[in-house]
């Protein structure tokens, strides 16, 4: 039973890759595994896709339009029946540097701005998709939130400017948790 419960989410994982990739690759975007859930799938918005002016948790123009066209074509898809029974959640979370890190303050400011930039990115999600189906709308309602990390998820190896991020998670059920 286990065995059949593990080869089903791996297949809800290789039918999410097969729905998305293509779409996301005419936006210059990547679906990832997520390297601490073998579960969850990632979609990383990085400062220059996003586009937020330094401490702000403004979107640029630029940066609204790539959620608009990332959400444009992403919840029809997640939201399919065949795809939407497989998934458990899409979680926005959004990441900083460990700018202002030295102080308890400056820890707390990254956390708001990292969960104020989150929402952002989910309020344009919704204003993207606000005039599609309902059913779309009410779908990511029901699959989507928003969360701040703040630096405490620093990418190994990278610029600091690569953790002012946000990332879109997908992550499908697992035997362990799951939806009904």
């Amino acid at each position: 039973t286990l065995n059949n419960s593990f080869s089903e989410s791996d297949a809800a994982i290789t039918d999410l890759r097969k729905e998305v990739t293509e779409e996301l690759t005419k936006l210059k975007l990547t679906l990832t595994q997520d390297p601490d859930d073998p579960y969850t799938q990632i979609i990383n918005l990085d400062e220059e896709k996003v586009k937020f002016d330094s401490n702000k948790d403004n979107l640029k123009p630029e940066g609204r339009q790539l959620i608009d066209d990332l959400f444009a074509v992403l919840t029809p898809k997640l939201c399919d029946k065949e795809l939407y029974s497989k998934l458990e959640s899409v979680i926005i979370e959004g990441h900083t540097d460990v700018t202002g890190n030295a102080t308890i303050e400056g820890k707390l400011w990254n956390v708001k701005l990292s969960q104020d930039r989150a929402y952002a990115v989910m309020n344009q999600a919704f204003t993207s998709i606000g005039t599609a189906k309902s059913e779309n709308v009410d779908c990511l309602r029901l699959l989507a939130s928003a969360t701040g990390r703040g630096s405490n998820r620093p990418l190994k190896d990278r610029p600091t400017s690569a953790n002012r991020r946000v990332e879109v998670k997908i992550r499908v059920k697992s035997v362990f948790r799951g939806r009904t």
